[in-house]
């Protein structure tokens, strides 16, 4: 249950399946670049809001390679 919060609070959703299962890709992505980081650095964080997204970007210095790229690609992109 926790890795859909995660993924709800970094990837927004899309309609179409060809984006749906683009969408699918890009939240397994997230989720495996950032679950560490989350329970890390957020783990009293309720997701919702954009309240994980938030906290995430409180400690972009301190986040693996990985889920700085996810979450920098995501702000890039305005989501």
């Amino acid at each position: 249950m926790l890795r859909h919060l995660i993924l709800a609070a970094l990837v927004a959703s899309s309609s179409g399946a060809a984006s749906e299962e683009a969408s699918a890709q890009d939240r397994r992505a997230a989720r495996a670049a950032c679950q560490a980081d989350y329970q890390r650095h957020c783990p009293g964080v309720t997701p919702g809001q954009g309240r994980v997204v938030a906290c995430l970007r409180s400690h972009i210095e301190q986040l693996s390679p990985a889920c700085r790229a996810v979450l920098e690609q995501r702000l890039a992109n305005g989501k």
